[in-house]
């Protein structure tokens, strides 16, 4: 066995490897299941340690590859997946496709440009707690809007406006702390955050689903503010 393990130390796998013995393992795993009971015989110990160890590597590659998320503001974050629905109403009204290169997301260089190509009606937030140095809009297929107000290396702000409630009260999942909180007219929001402070709101218009989150805990008076300005949108 001296010669076979320092074969195997040094084997390395190329992705046309990888698919090349996963097909090897499958051919091999349908022959064994052919085989009768009574005419099977006791495989070669060799090529069964090596269908097994290649099989138990792949596995651990594929645990790693969907074990993998995108990471925001070191939190998790669920990135938004297009839906078969193409209706929508309120502010995100349904306009010419906004889908990048291969259904990807769609940037835009301005708030003009995203109204322009979804039918949308918004402005950028003026209440915000720190003055933006860069902004960034993007559309998804499935019509999720993501804008993301920038200041310095902790302050940032991401409004996010969905028809899909999923996409919006998934990102909520990350925090520990929730709670309601009333605005002038006696509606309410929730607020999701840490024993810190409250770090997102989530709030629906009656036609869409609408975050506010921060980077650093933002105060009941902010996120009033903030809510009250997409309002009146």
């Amino acid at each position: 066995m001296g010669k076979y393990s320092e074969i195997m130390k040094n084997i390395e796998l190329t992705d046309e490897m990888r698919e090349r013995v996963i097909r090897n393992v499958m051919a091999e795993t349908s022959k064994v299941t052919e085989v009768s009971a009574p005419k099977r015989r006791a495989g070669n110990p060799v090529l069964l340690r090596s269908l097994a160890l290649a099989a138990t590597a792949l596995l651990v590659a594929g645990g790693i590859f969907l074990a993998s998320r995108k990471l925001r503001n070191g939190k998790a974050v669920v990135s938004p997946t297009s839906t078969e629905s193409t209706s929508s109403s309120g502010i995100i009204a349904q306009g010419p496709d906004t889908s990048g290169p291969a259904g990807g997301p769609m940037d835009f260089s301005d708030i003009a440009s995203l109204n322009q190509a979804t039918g949308s009606s918004l402005s950028d937030l003026k209440a915000l707690p720190f003055a933006p140095s860069q902004k960034s809009y993007v559309v998804y297929e499935s019509g999720f809007t993501e804008i993301c107000y920038t200041g310095n290396e902790t302050e940032e702000c991401i409004w996010r406006i969905s028809t899909n409630a999923s996409e919006i009260t998934a990102m909520a999942e990350n925090f520990s702390v929730s709670r309601d909180i009333k605005l002038q007219d006696g509606s309410s929001f929730s607020a999701f955050g840490e024993e810190d402070g409250m770090y997102m709101a989530i709030w629906n218009d009656g036609m869409n689903y609408h975050s506010i989150q921060f980077l650093q805990p933002a105060g009941d008076e902010v996120l009033k503010g903030l809510i009250e300005e997409i309002r009146a949108m």
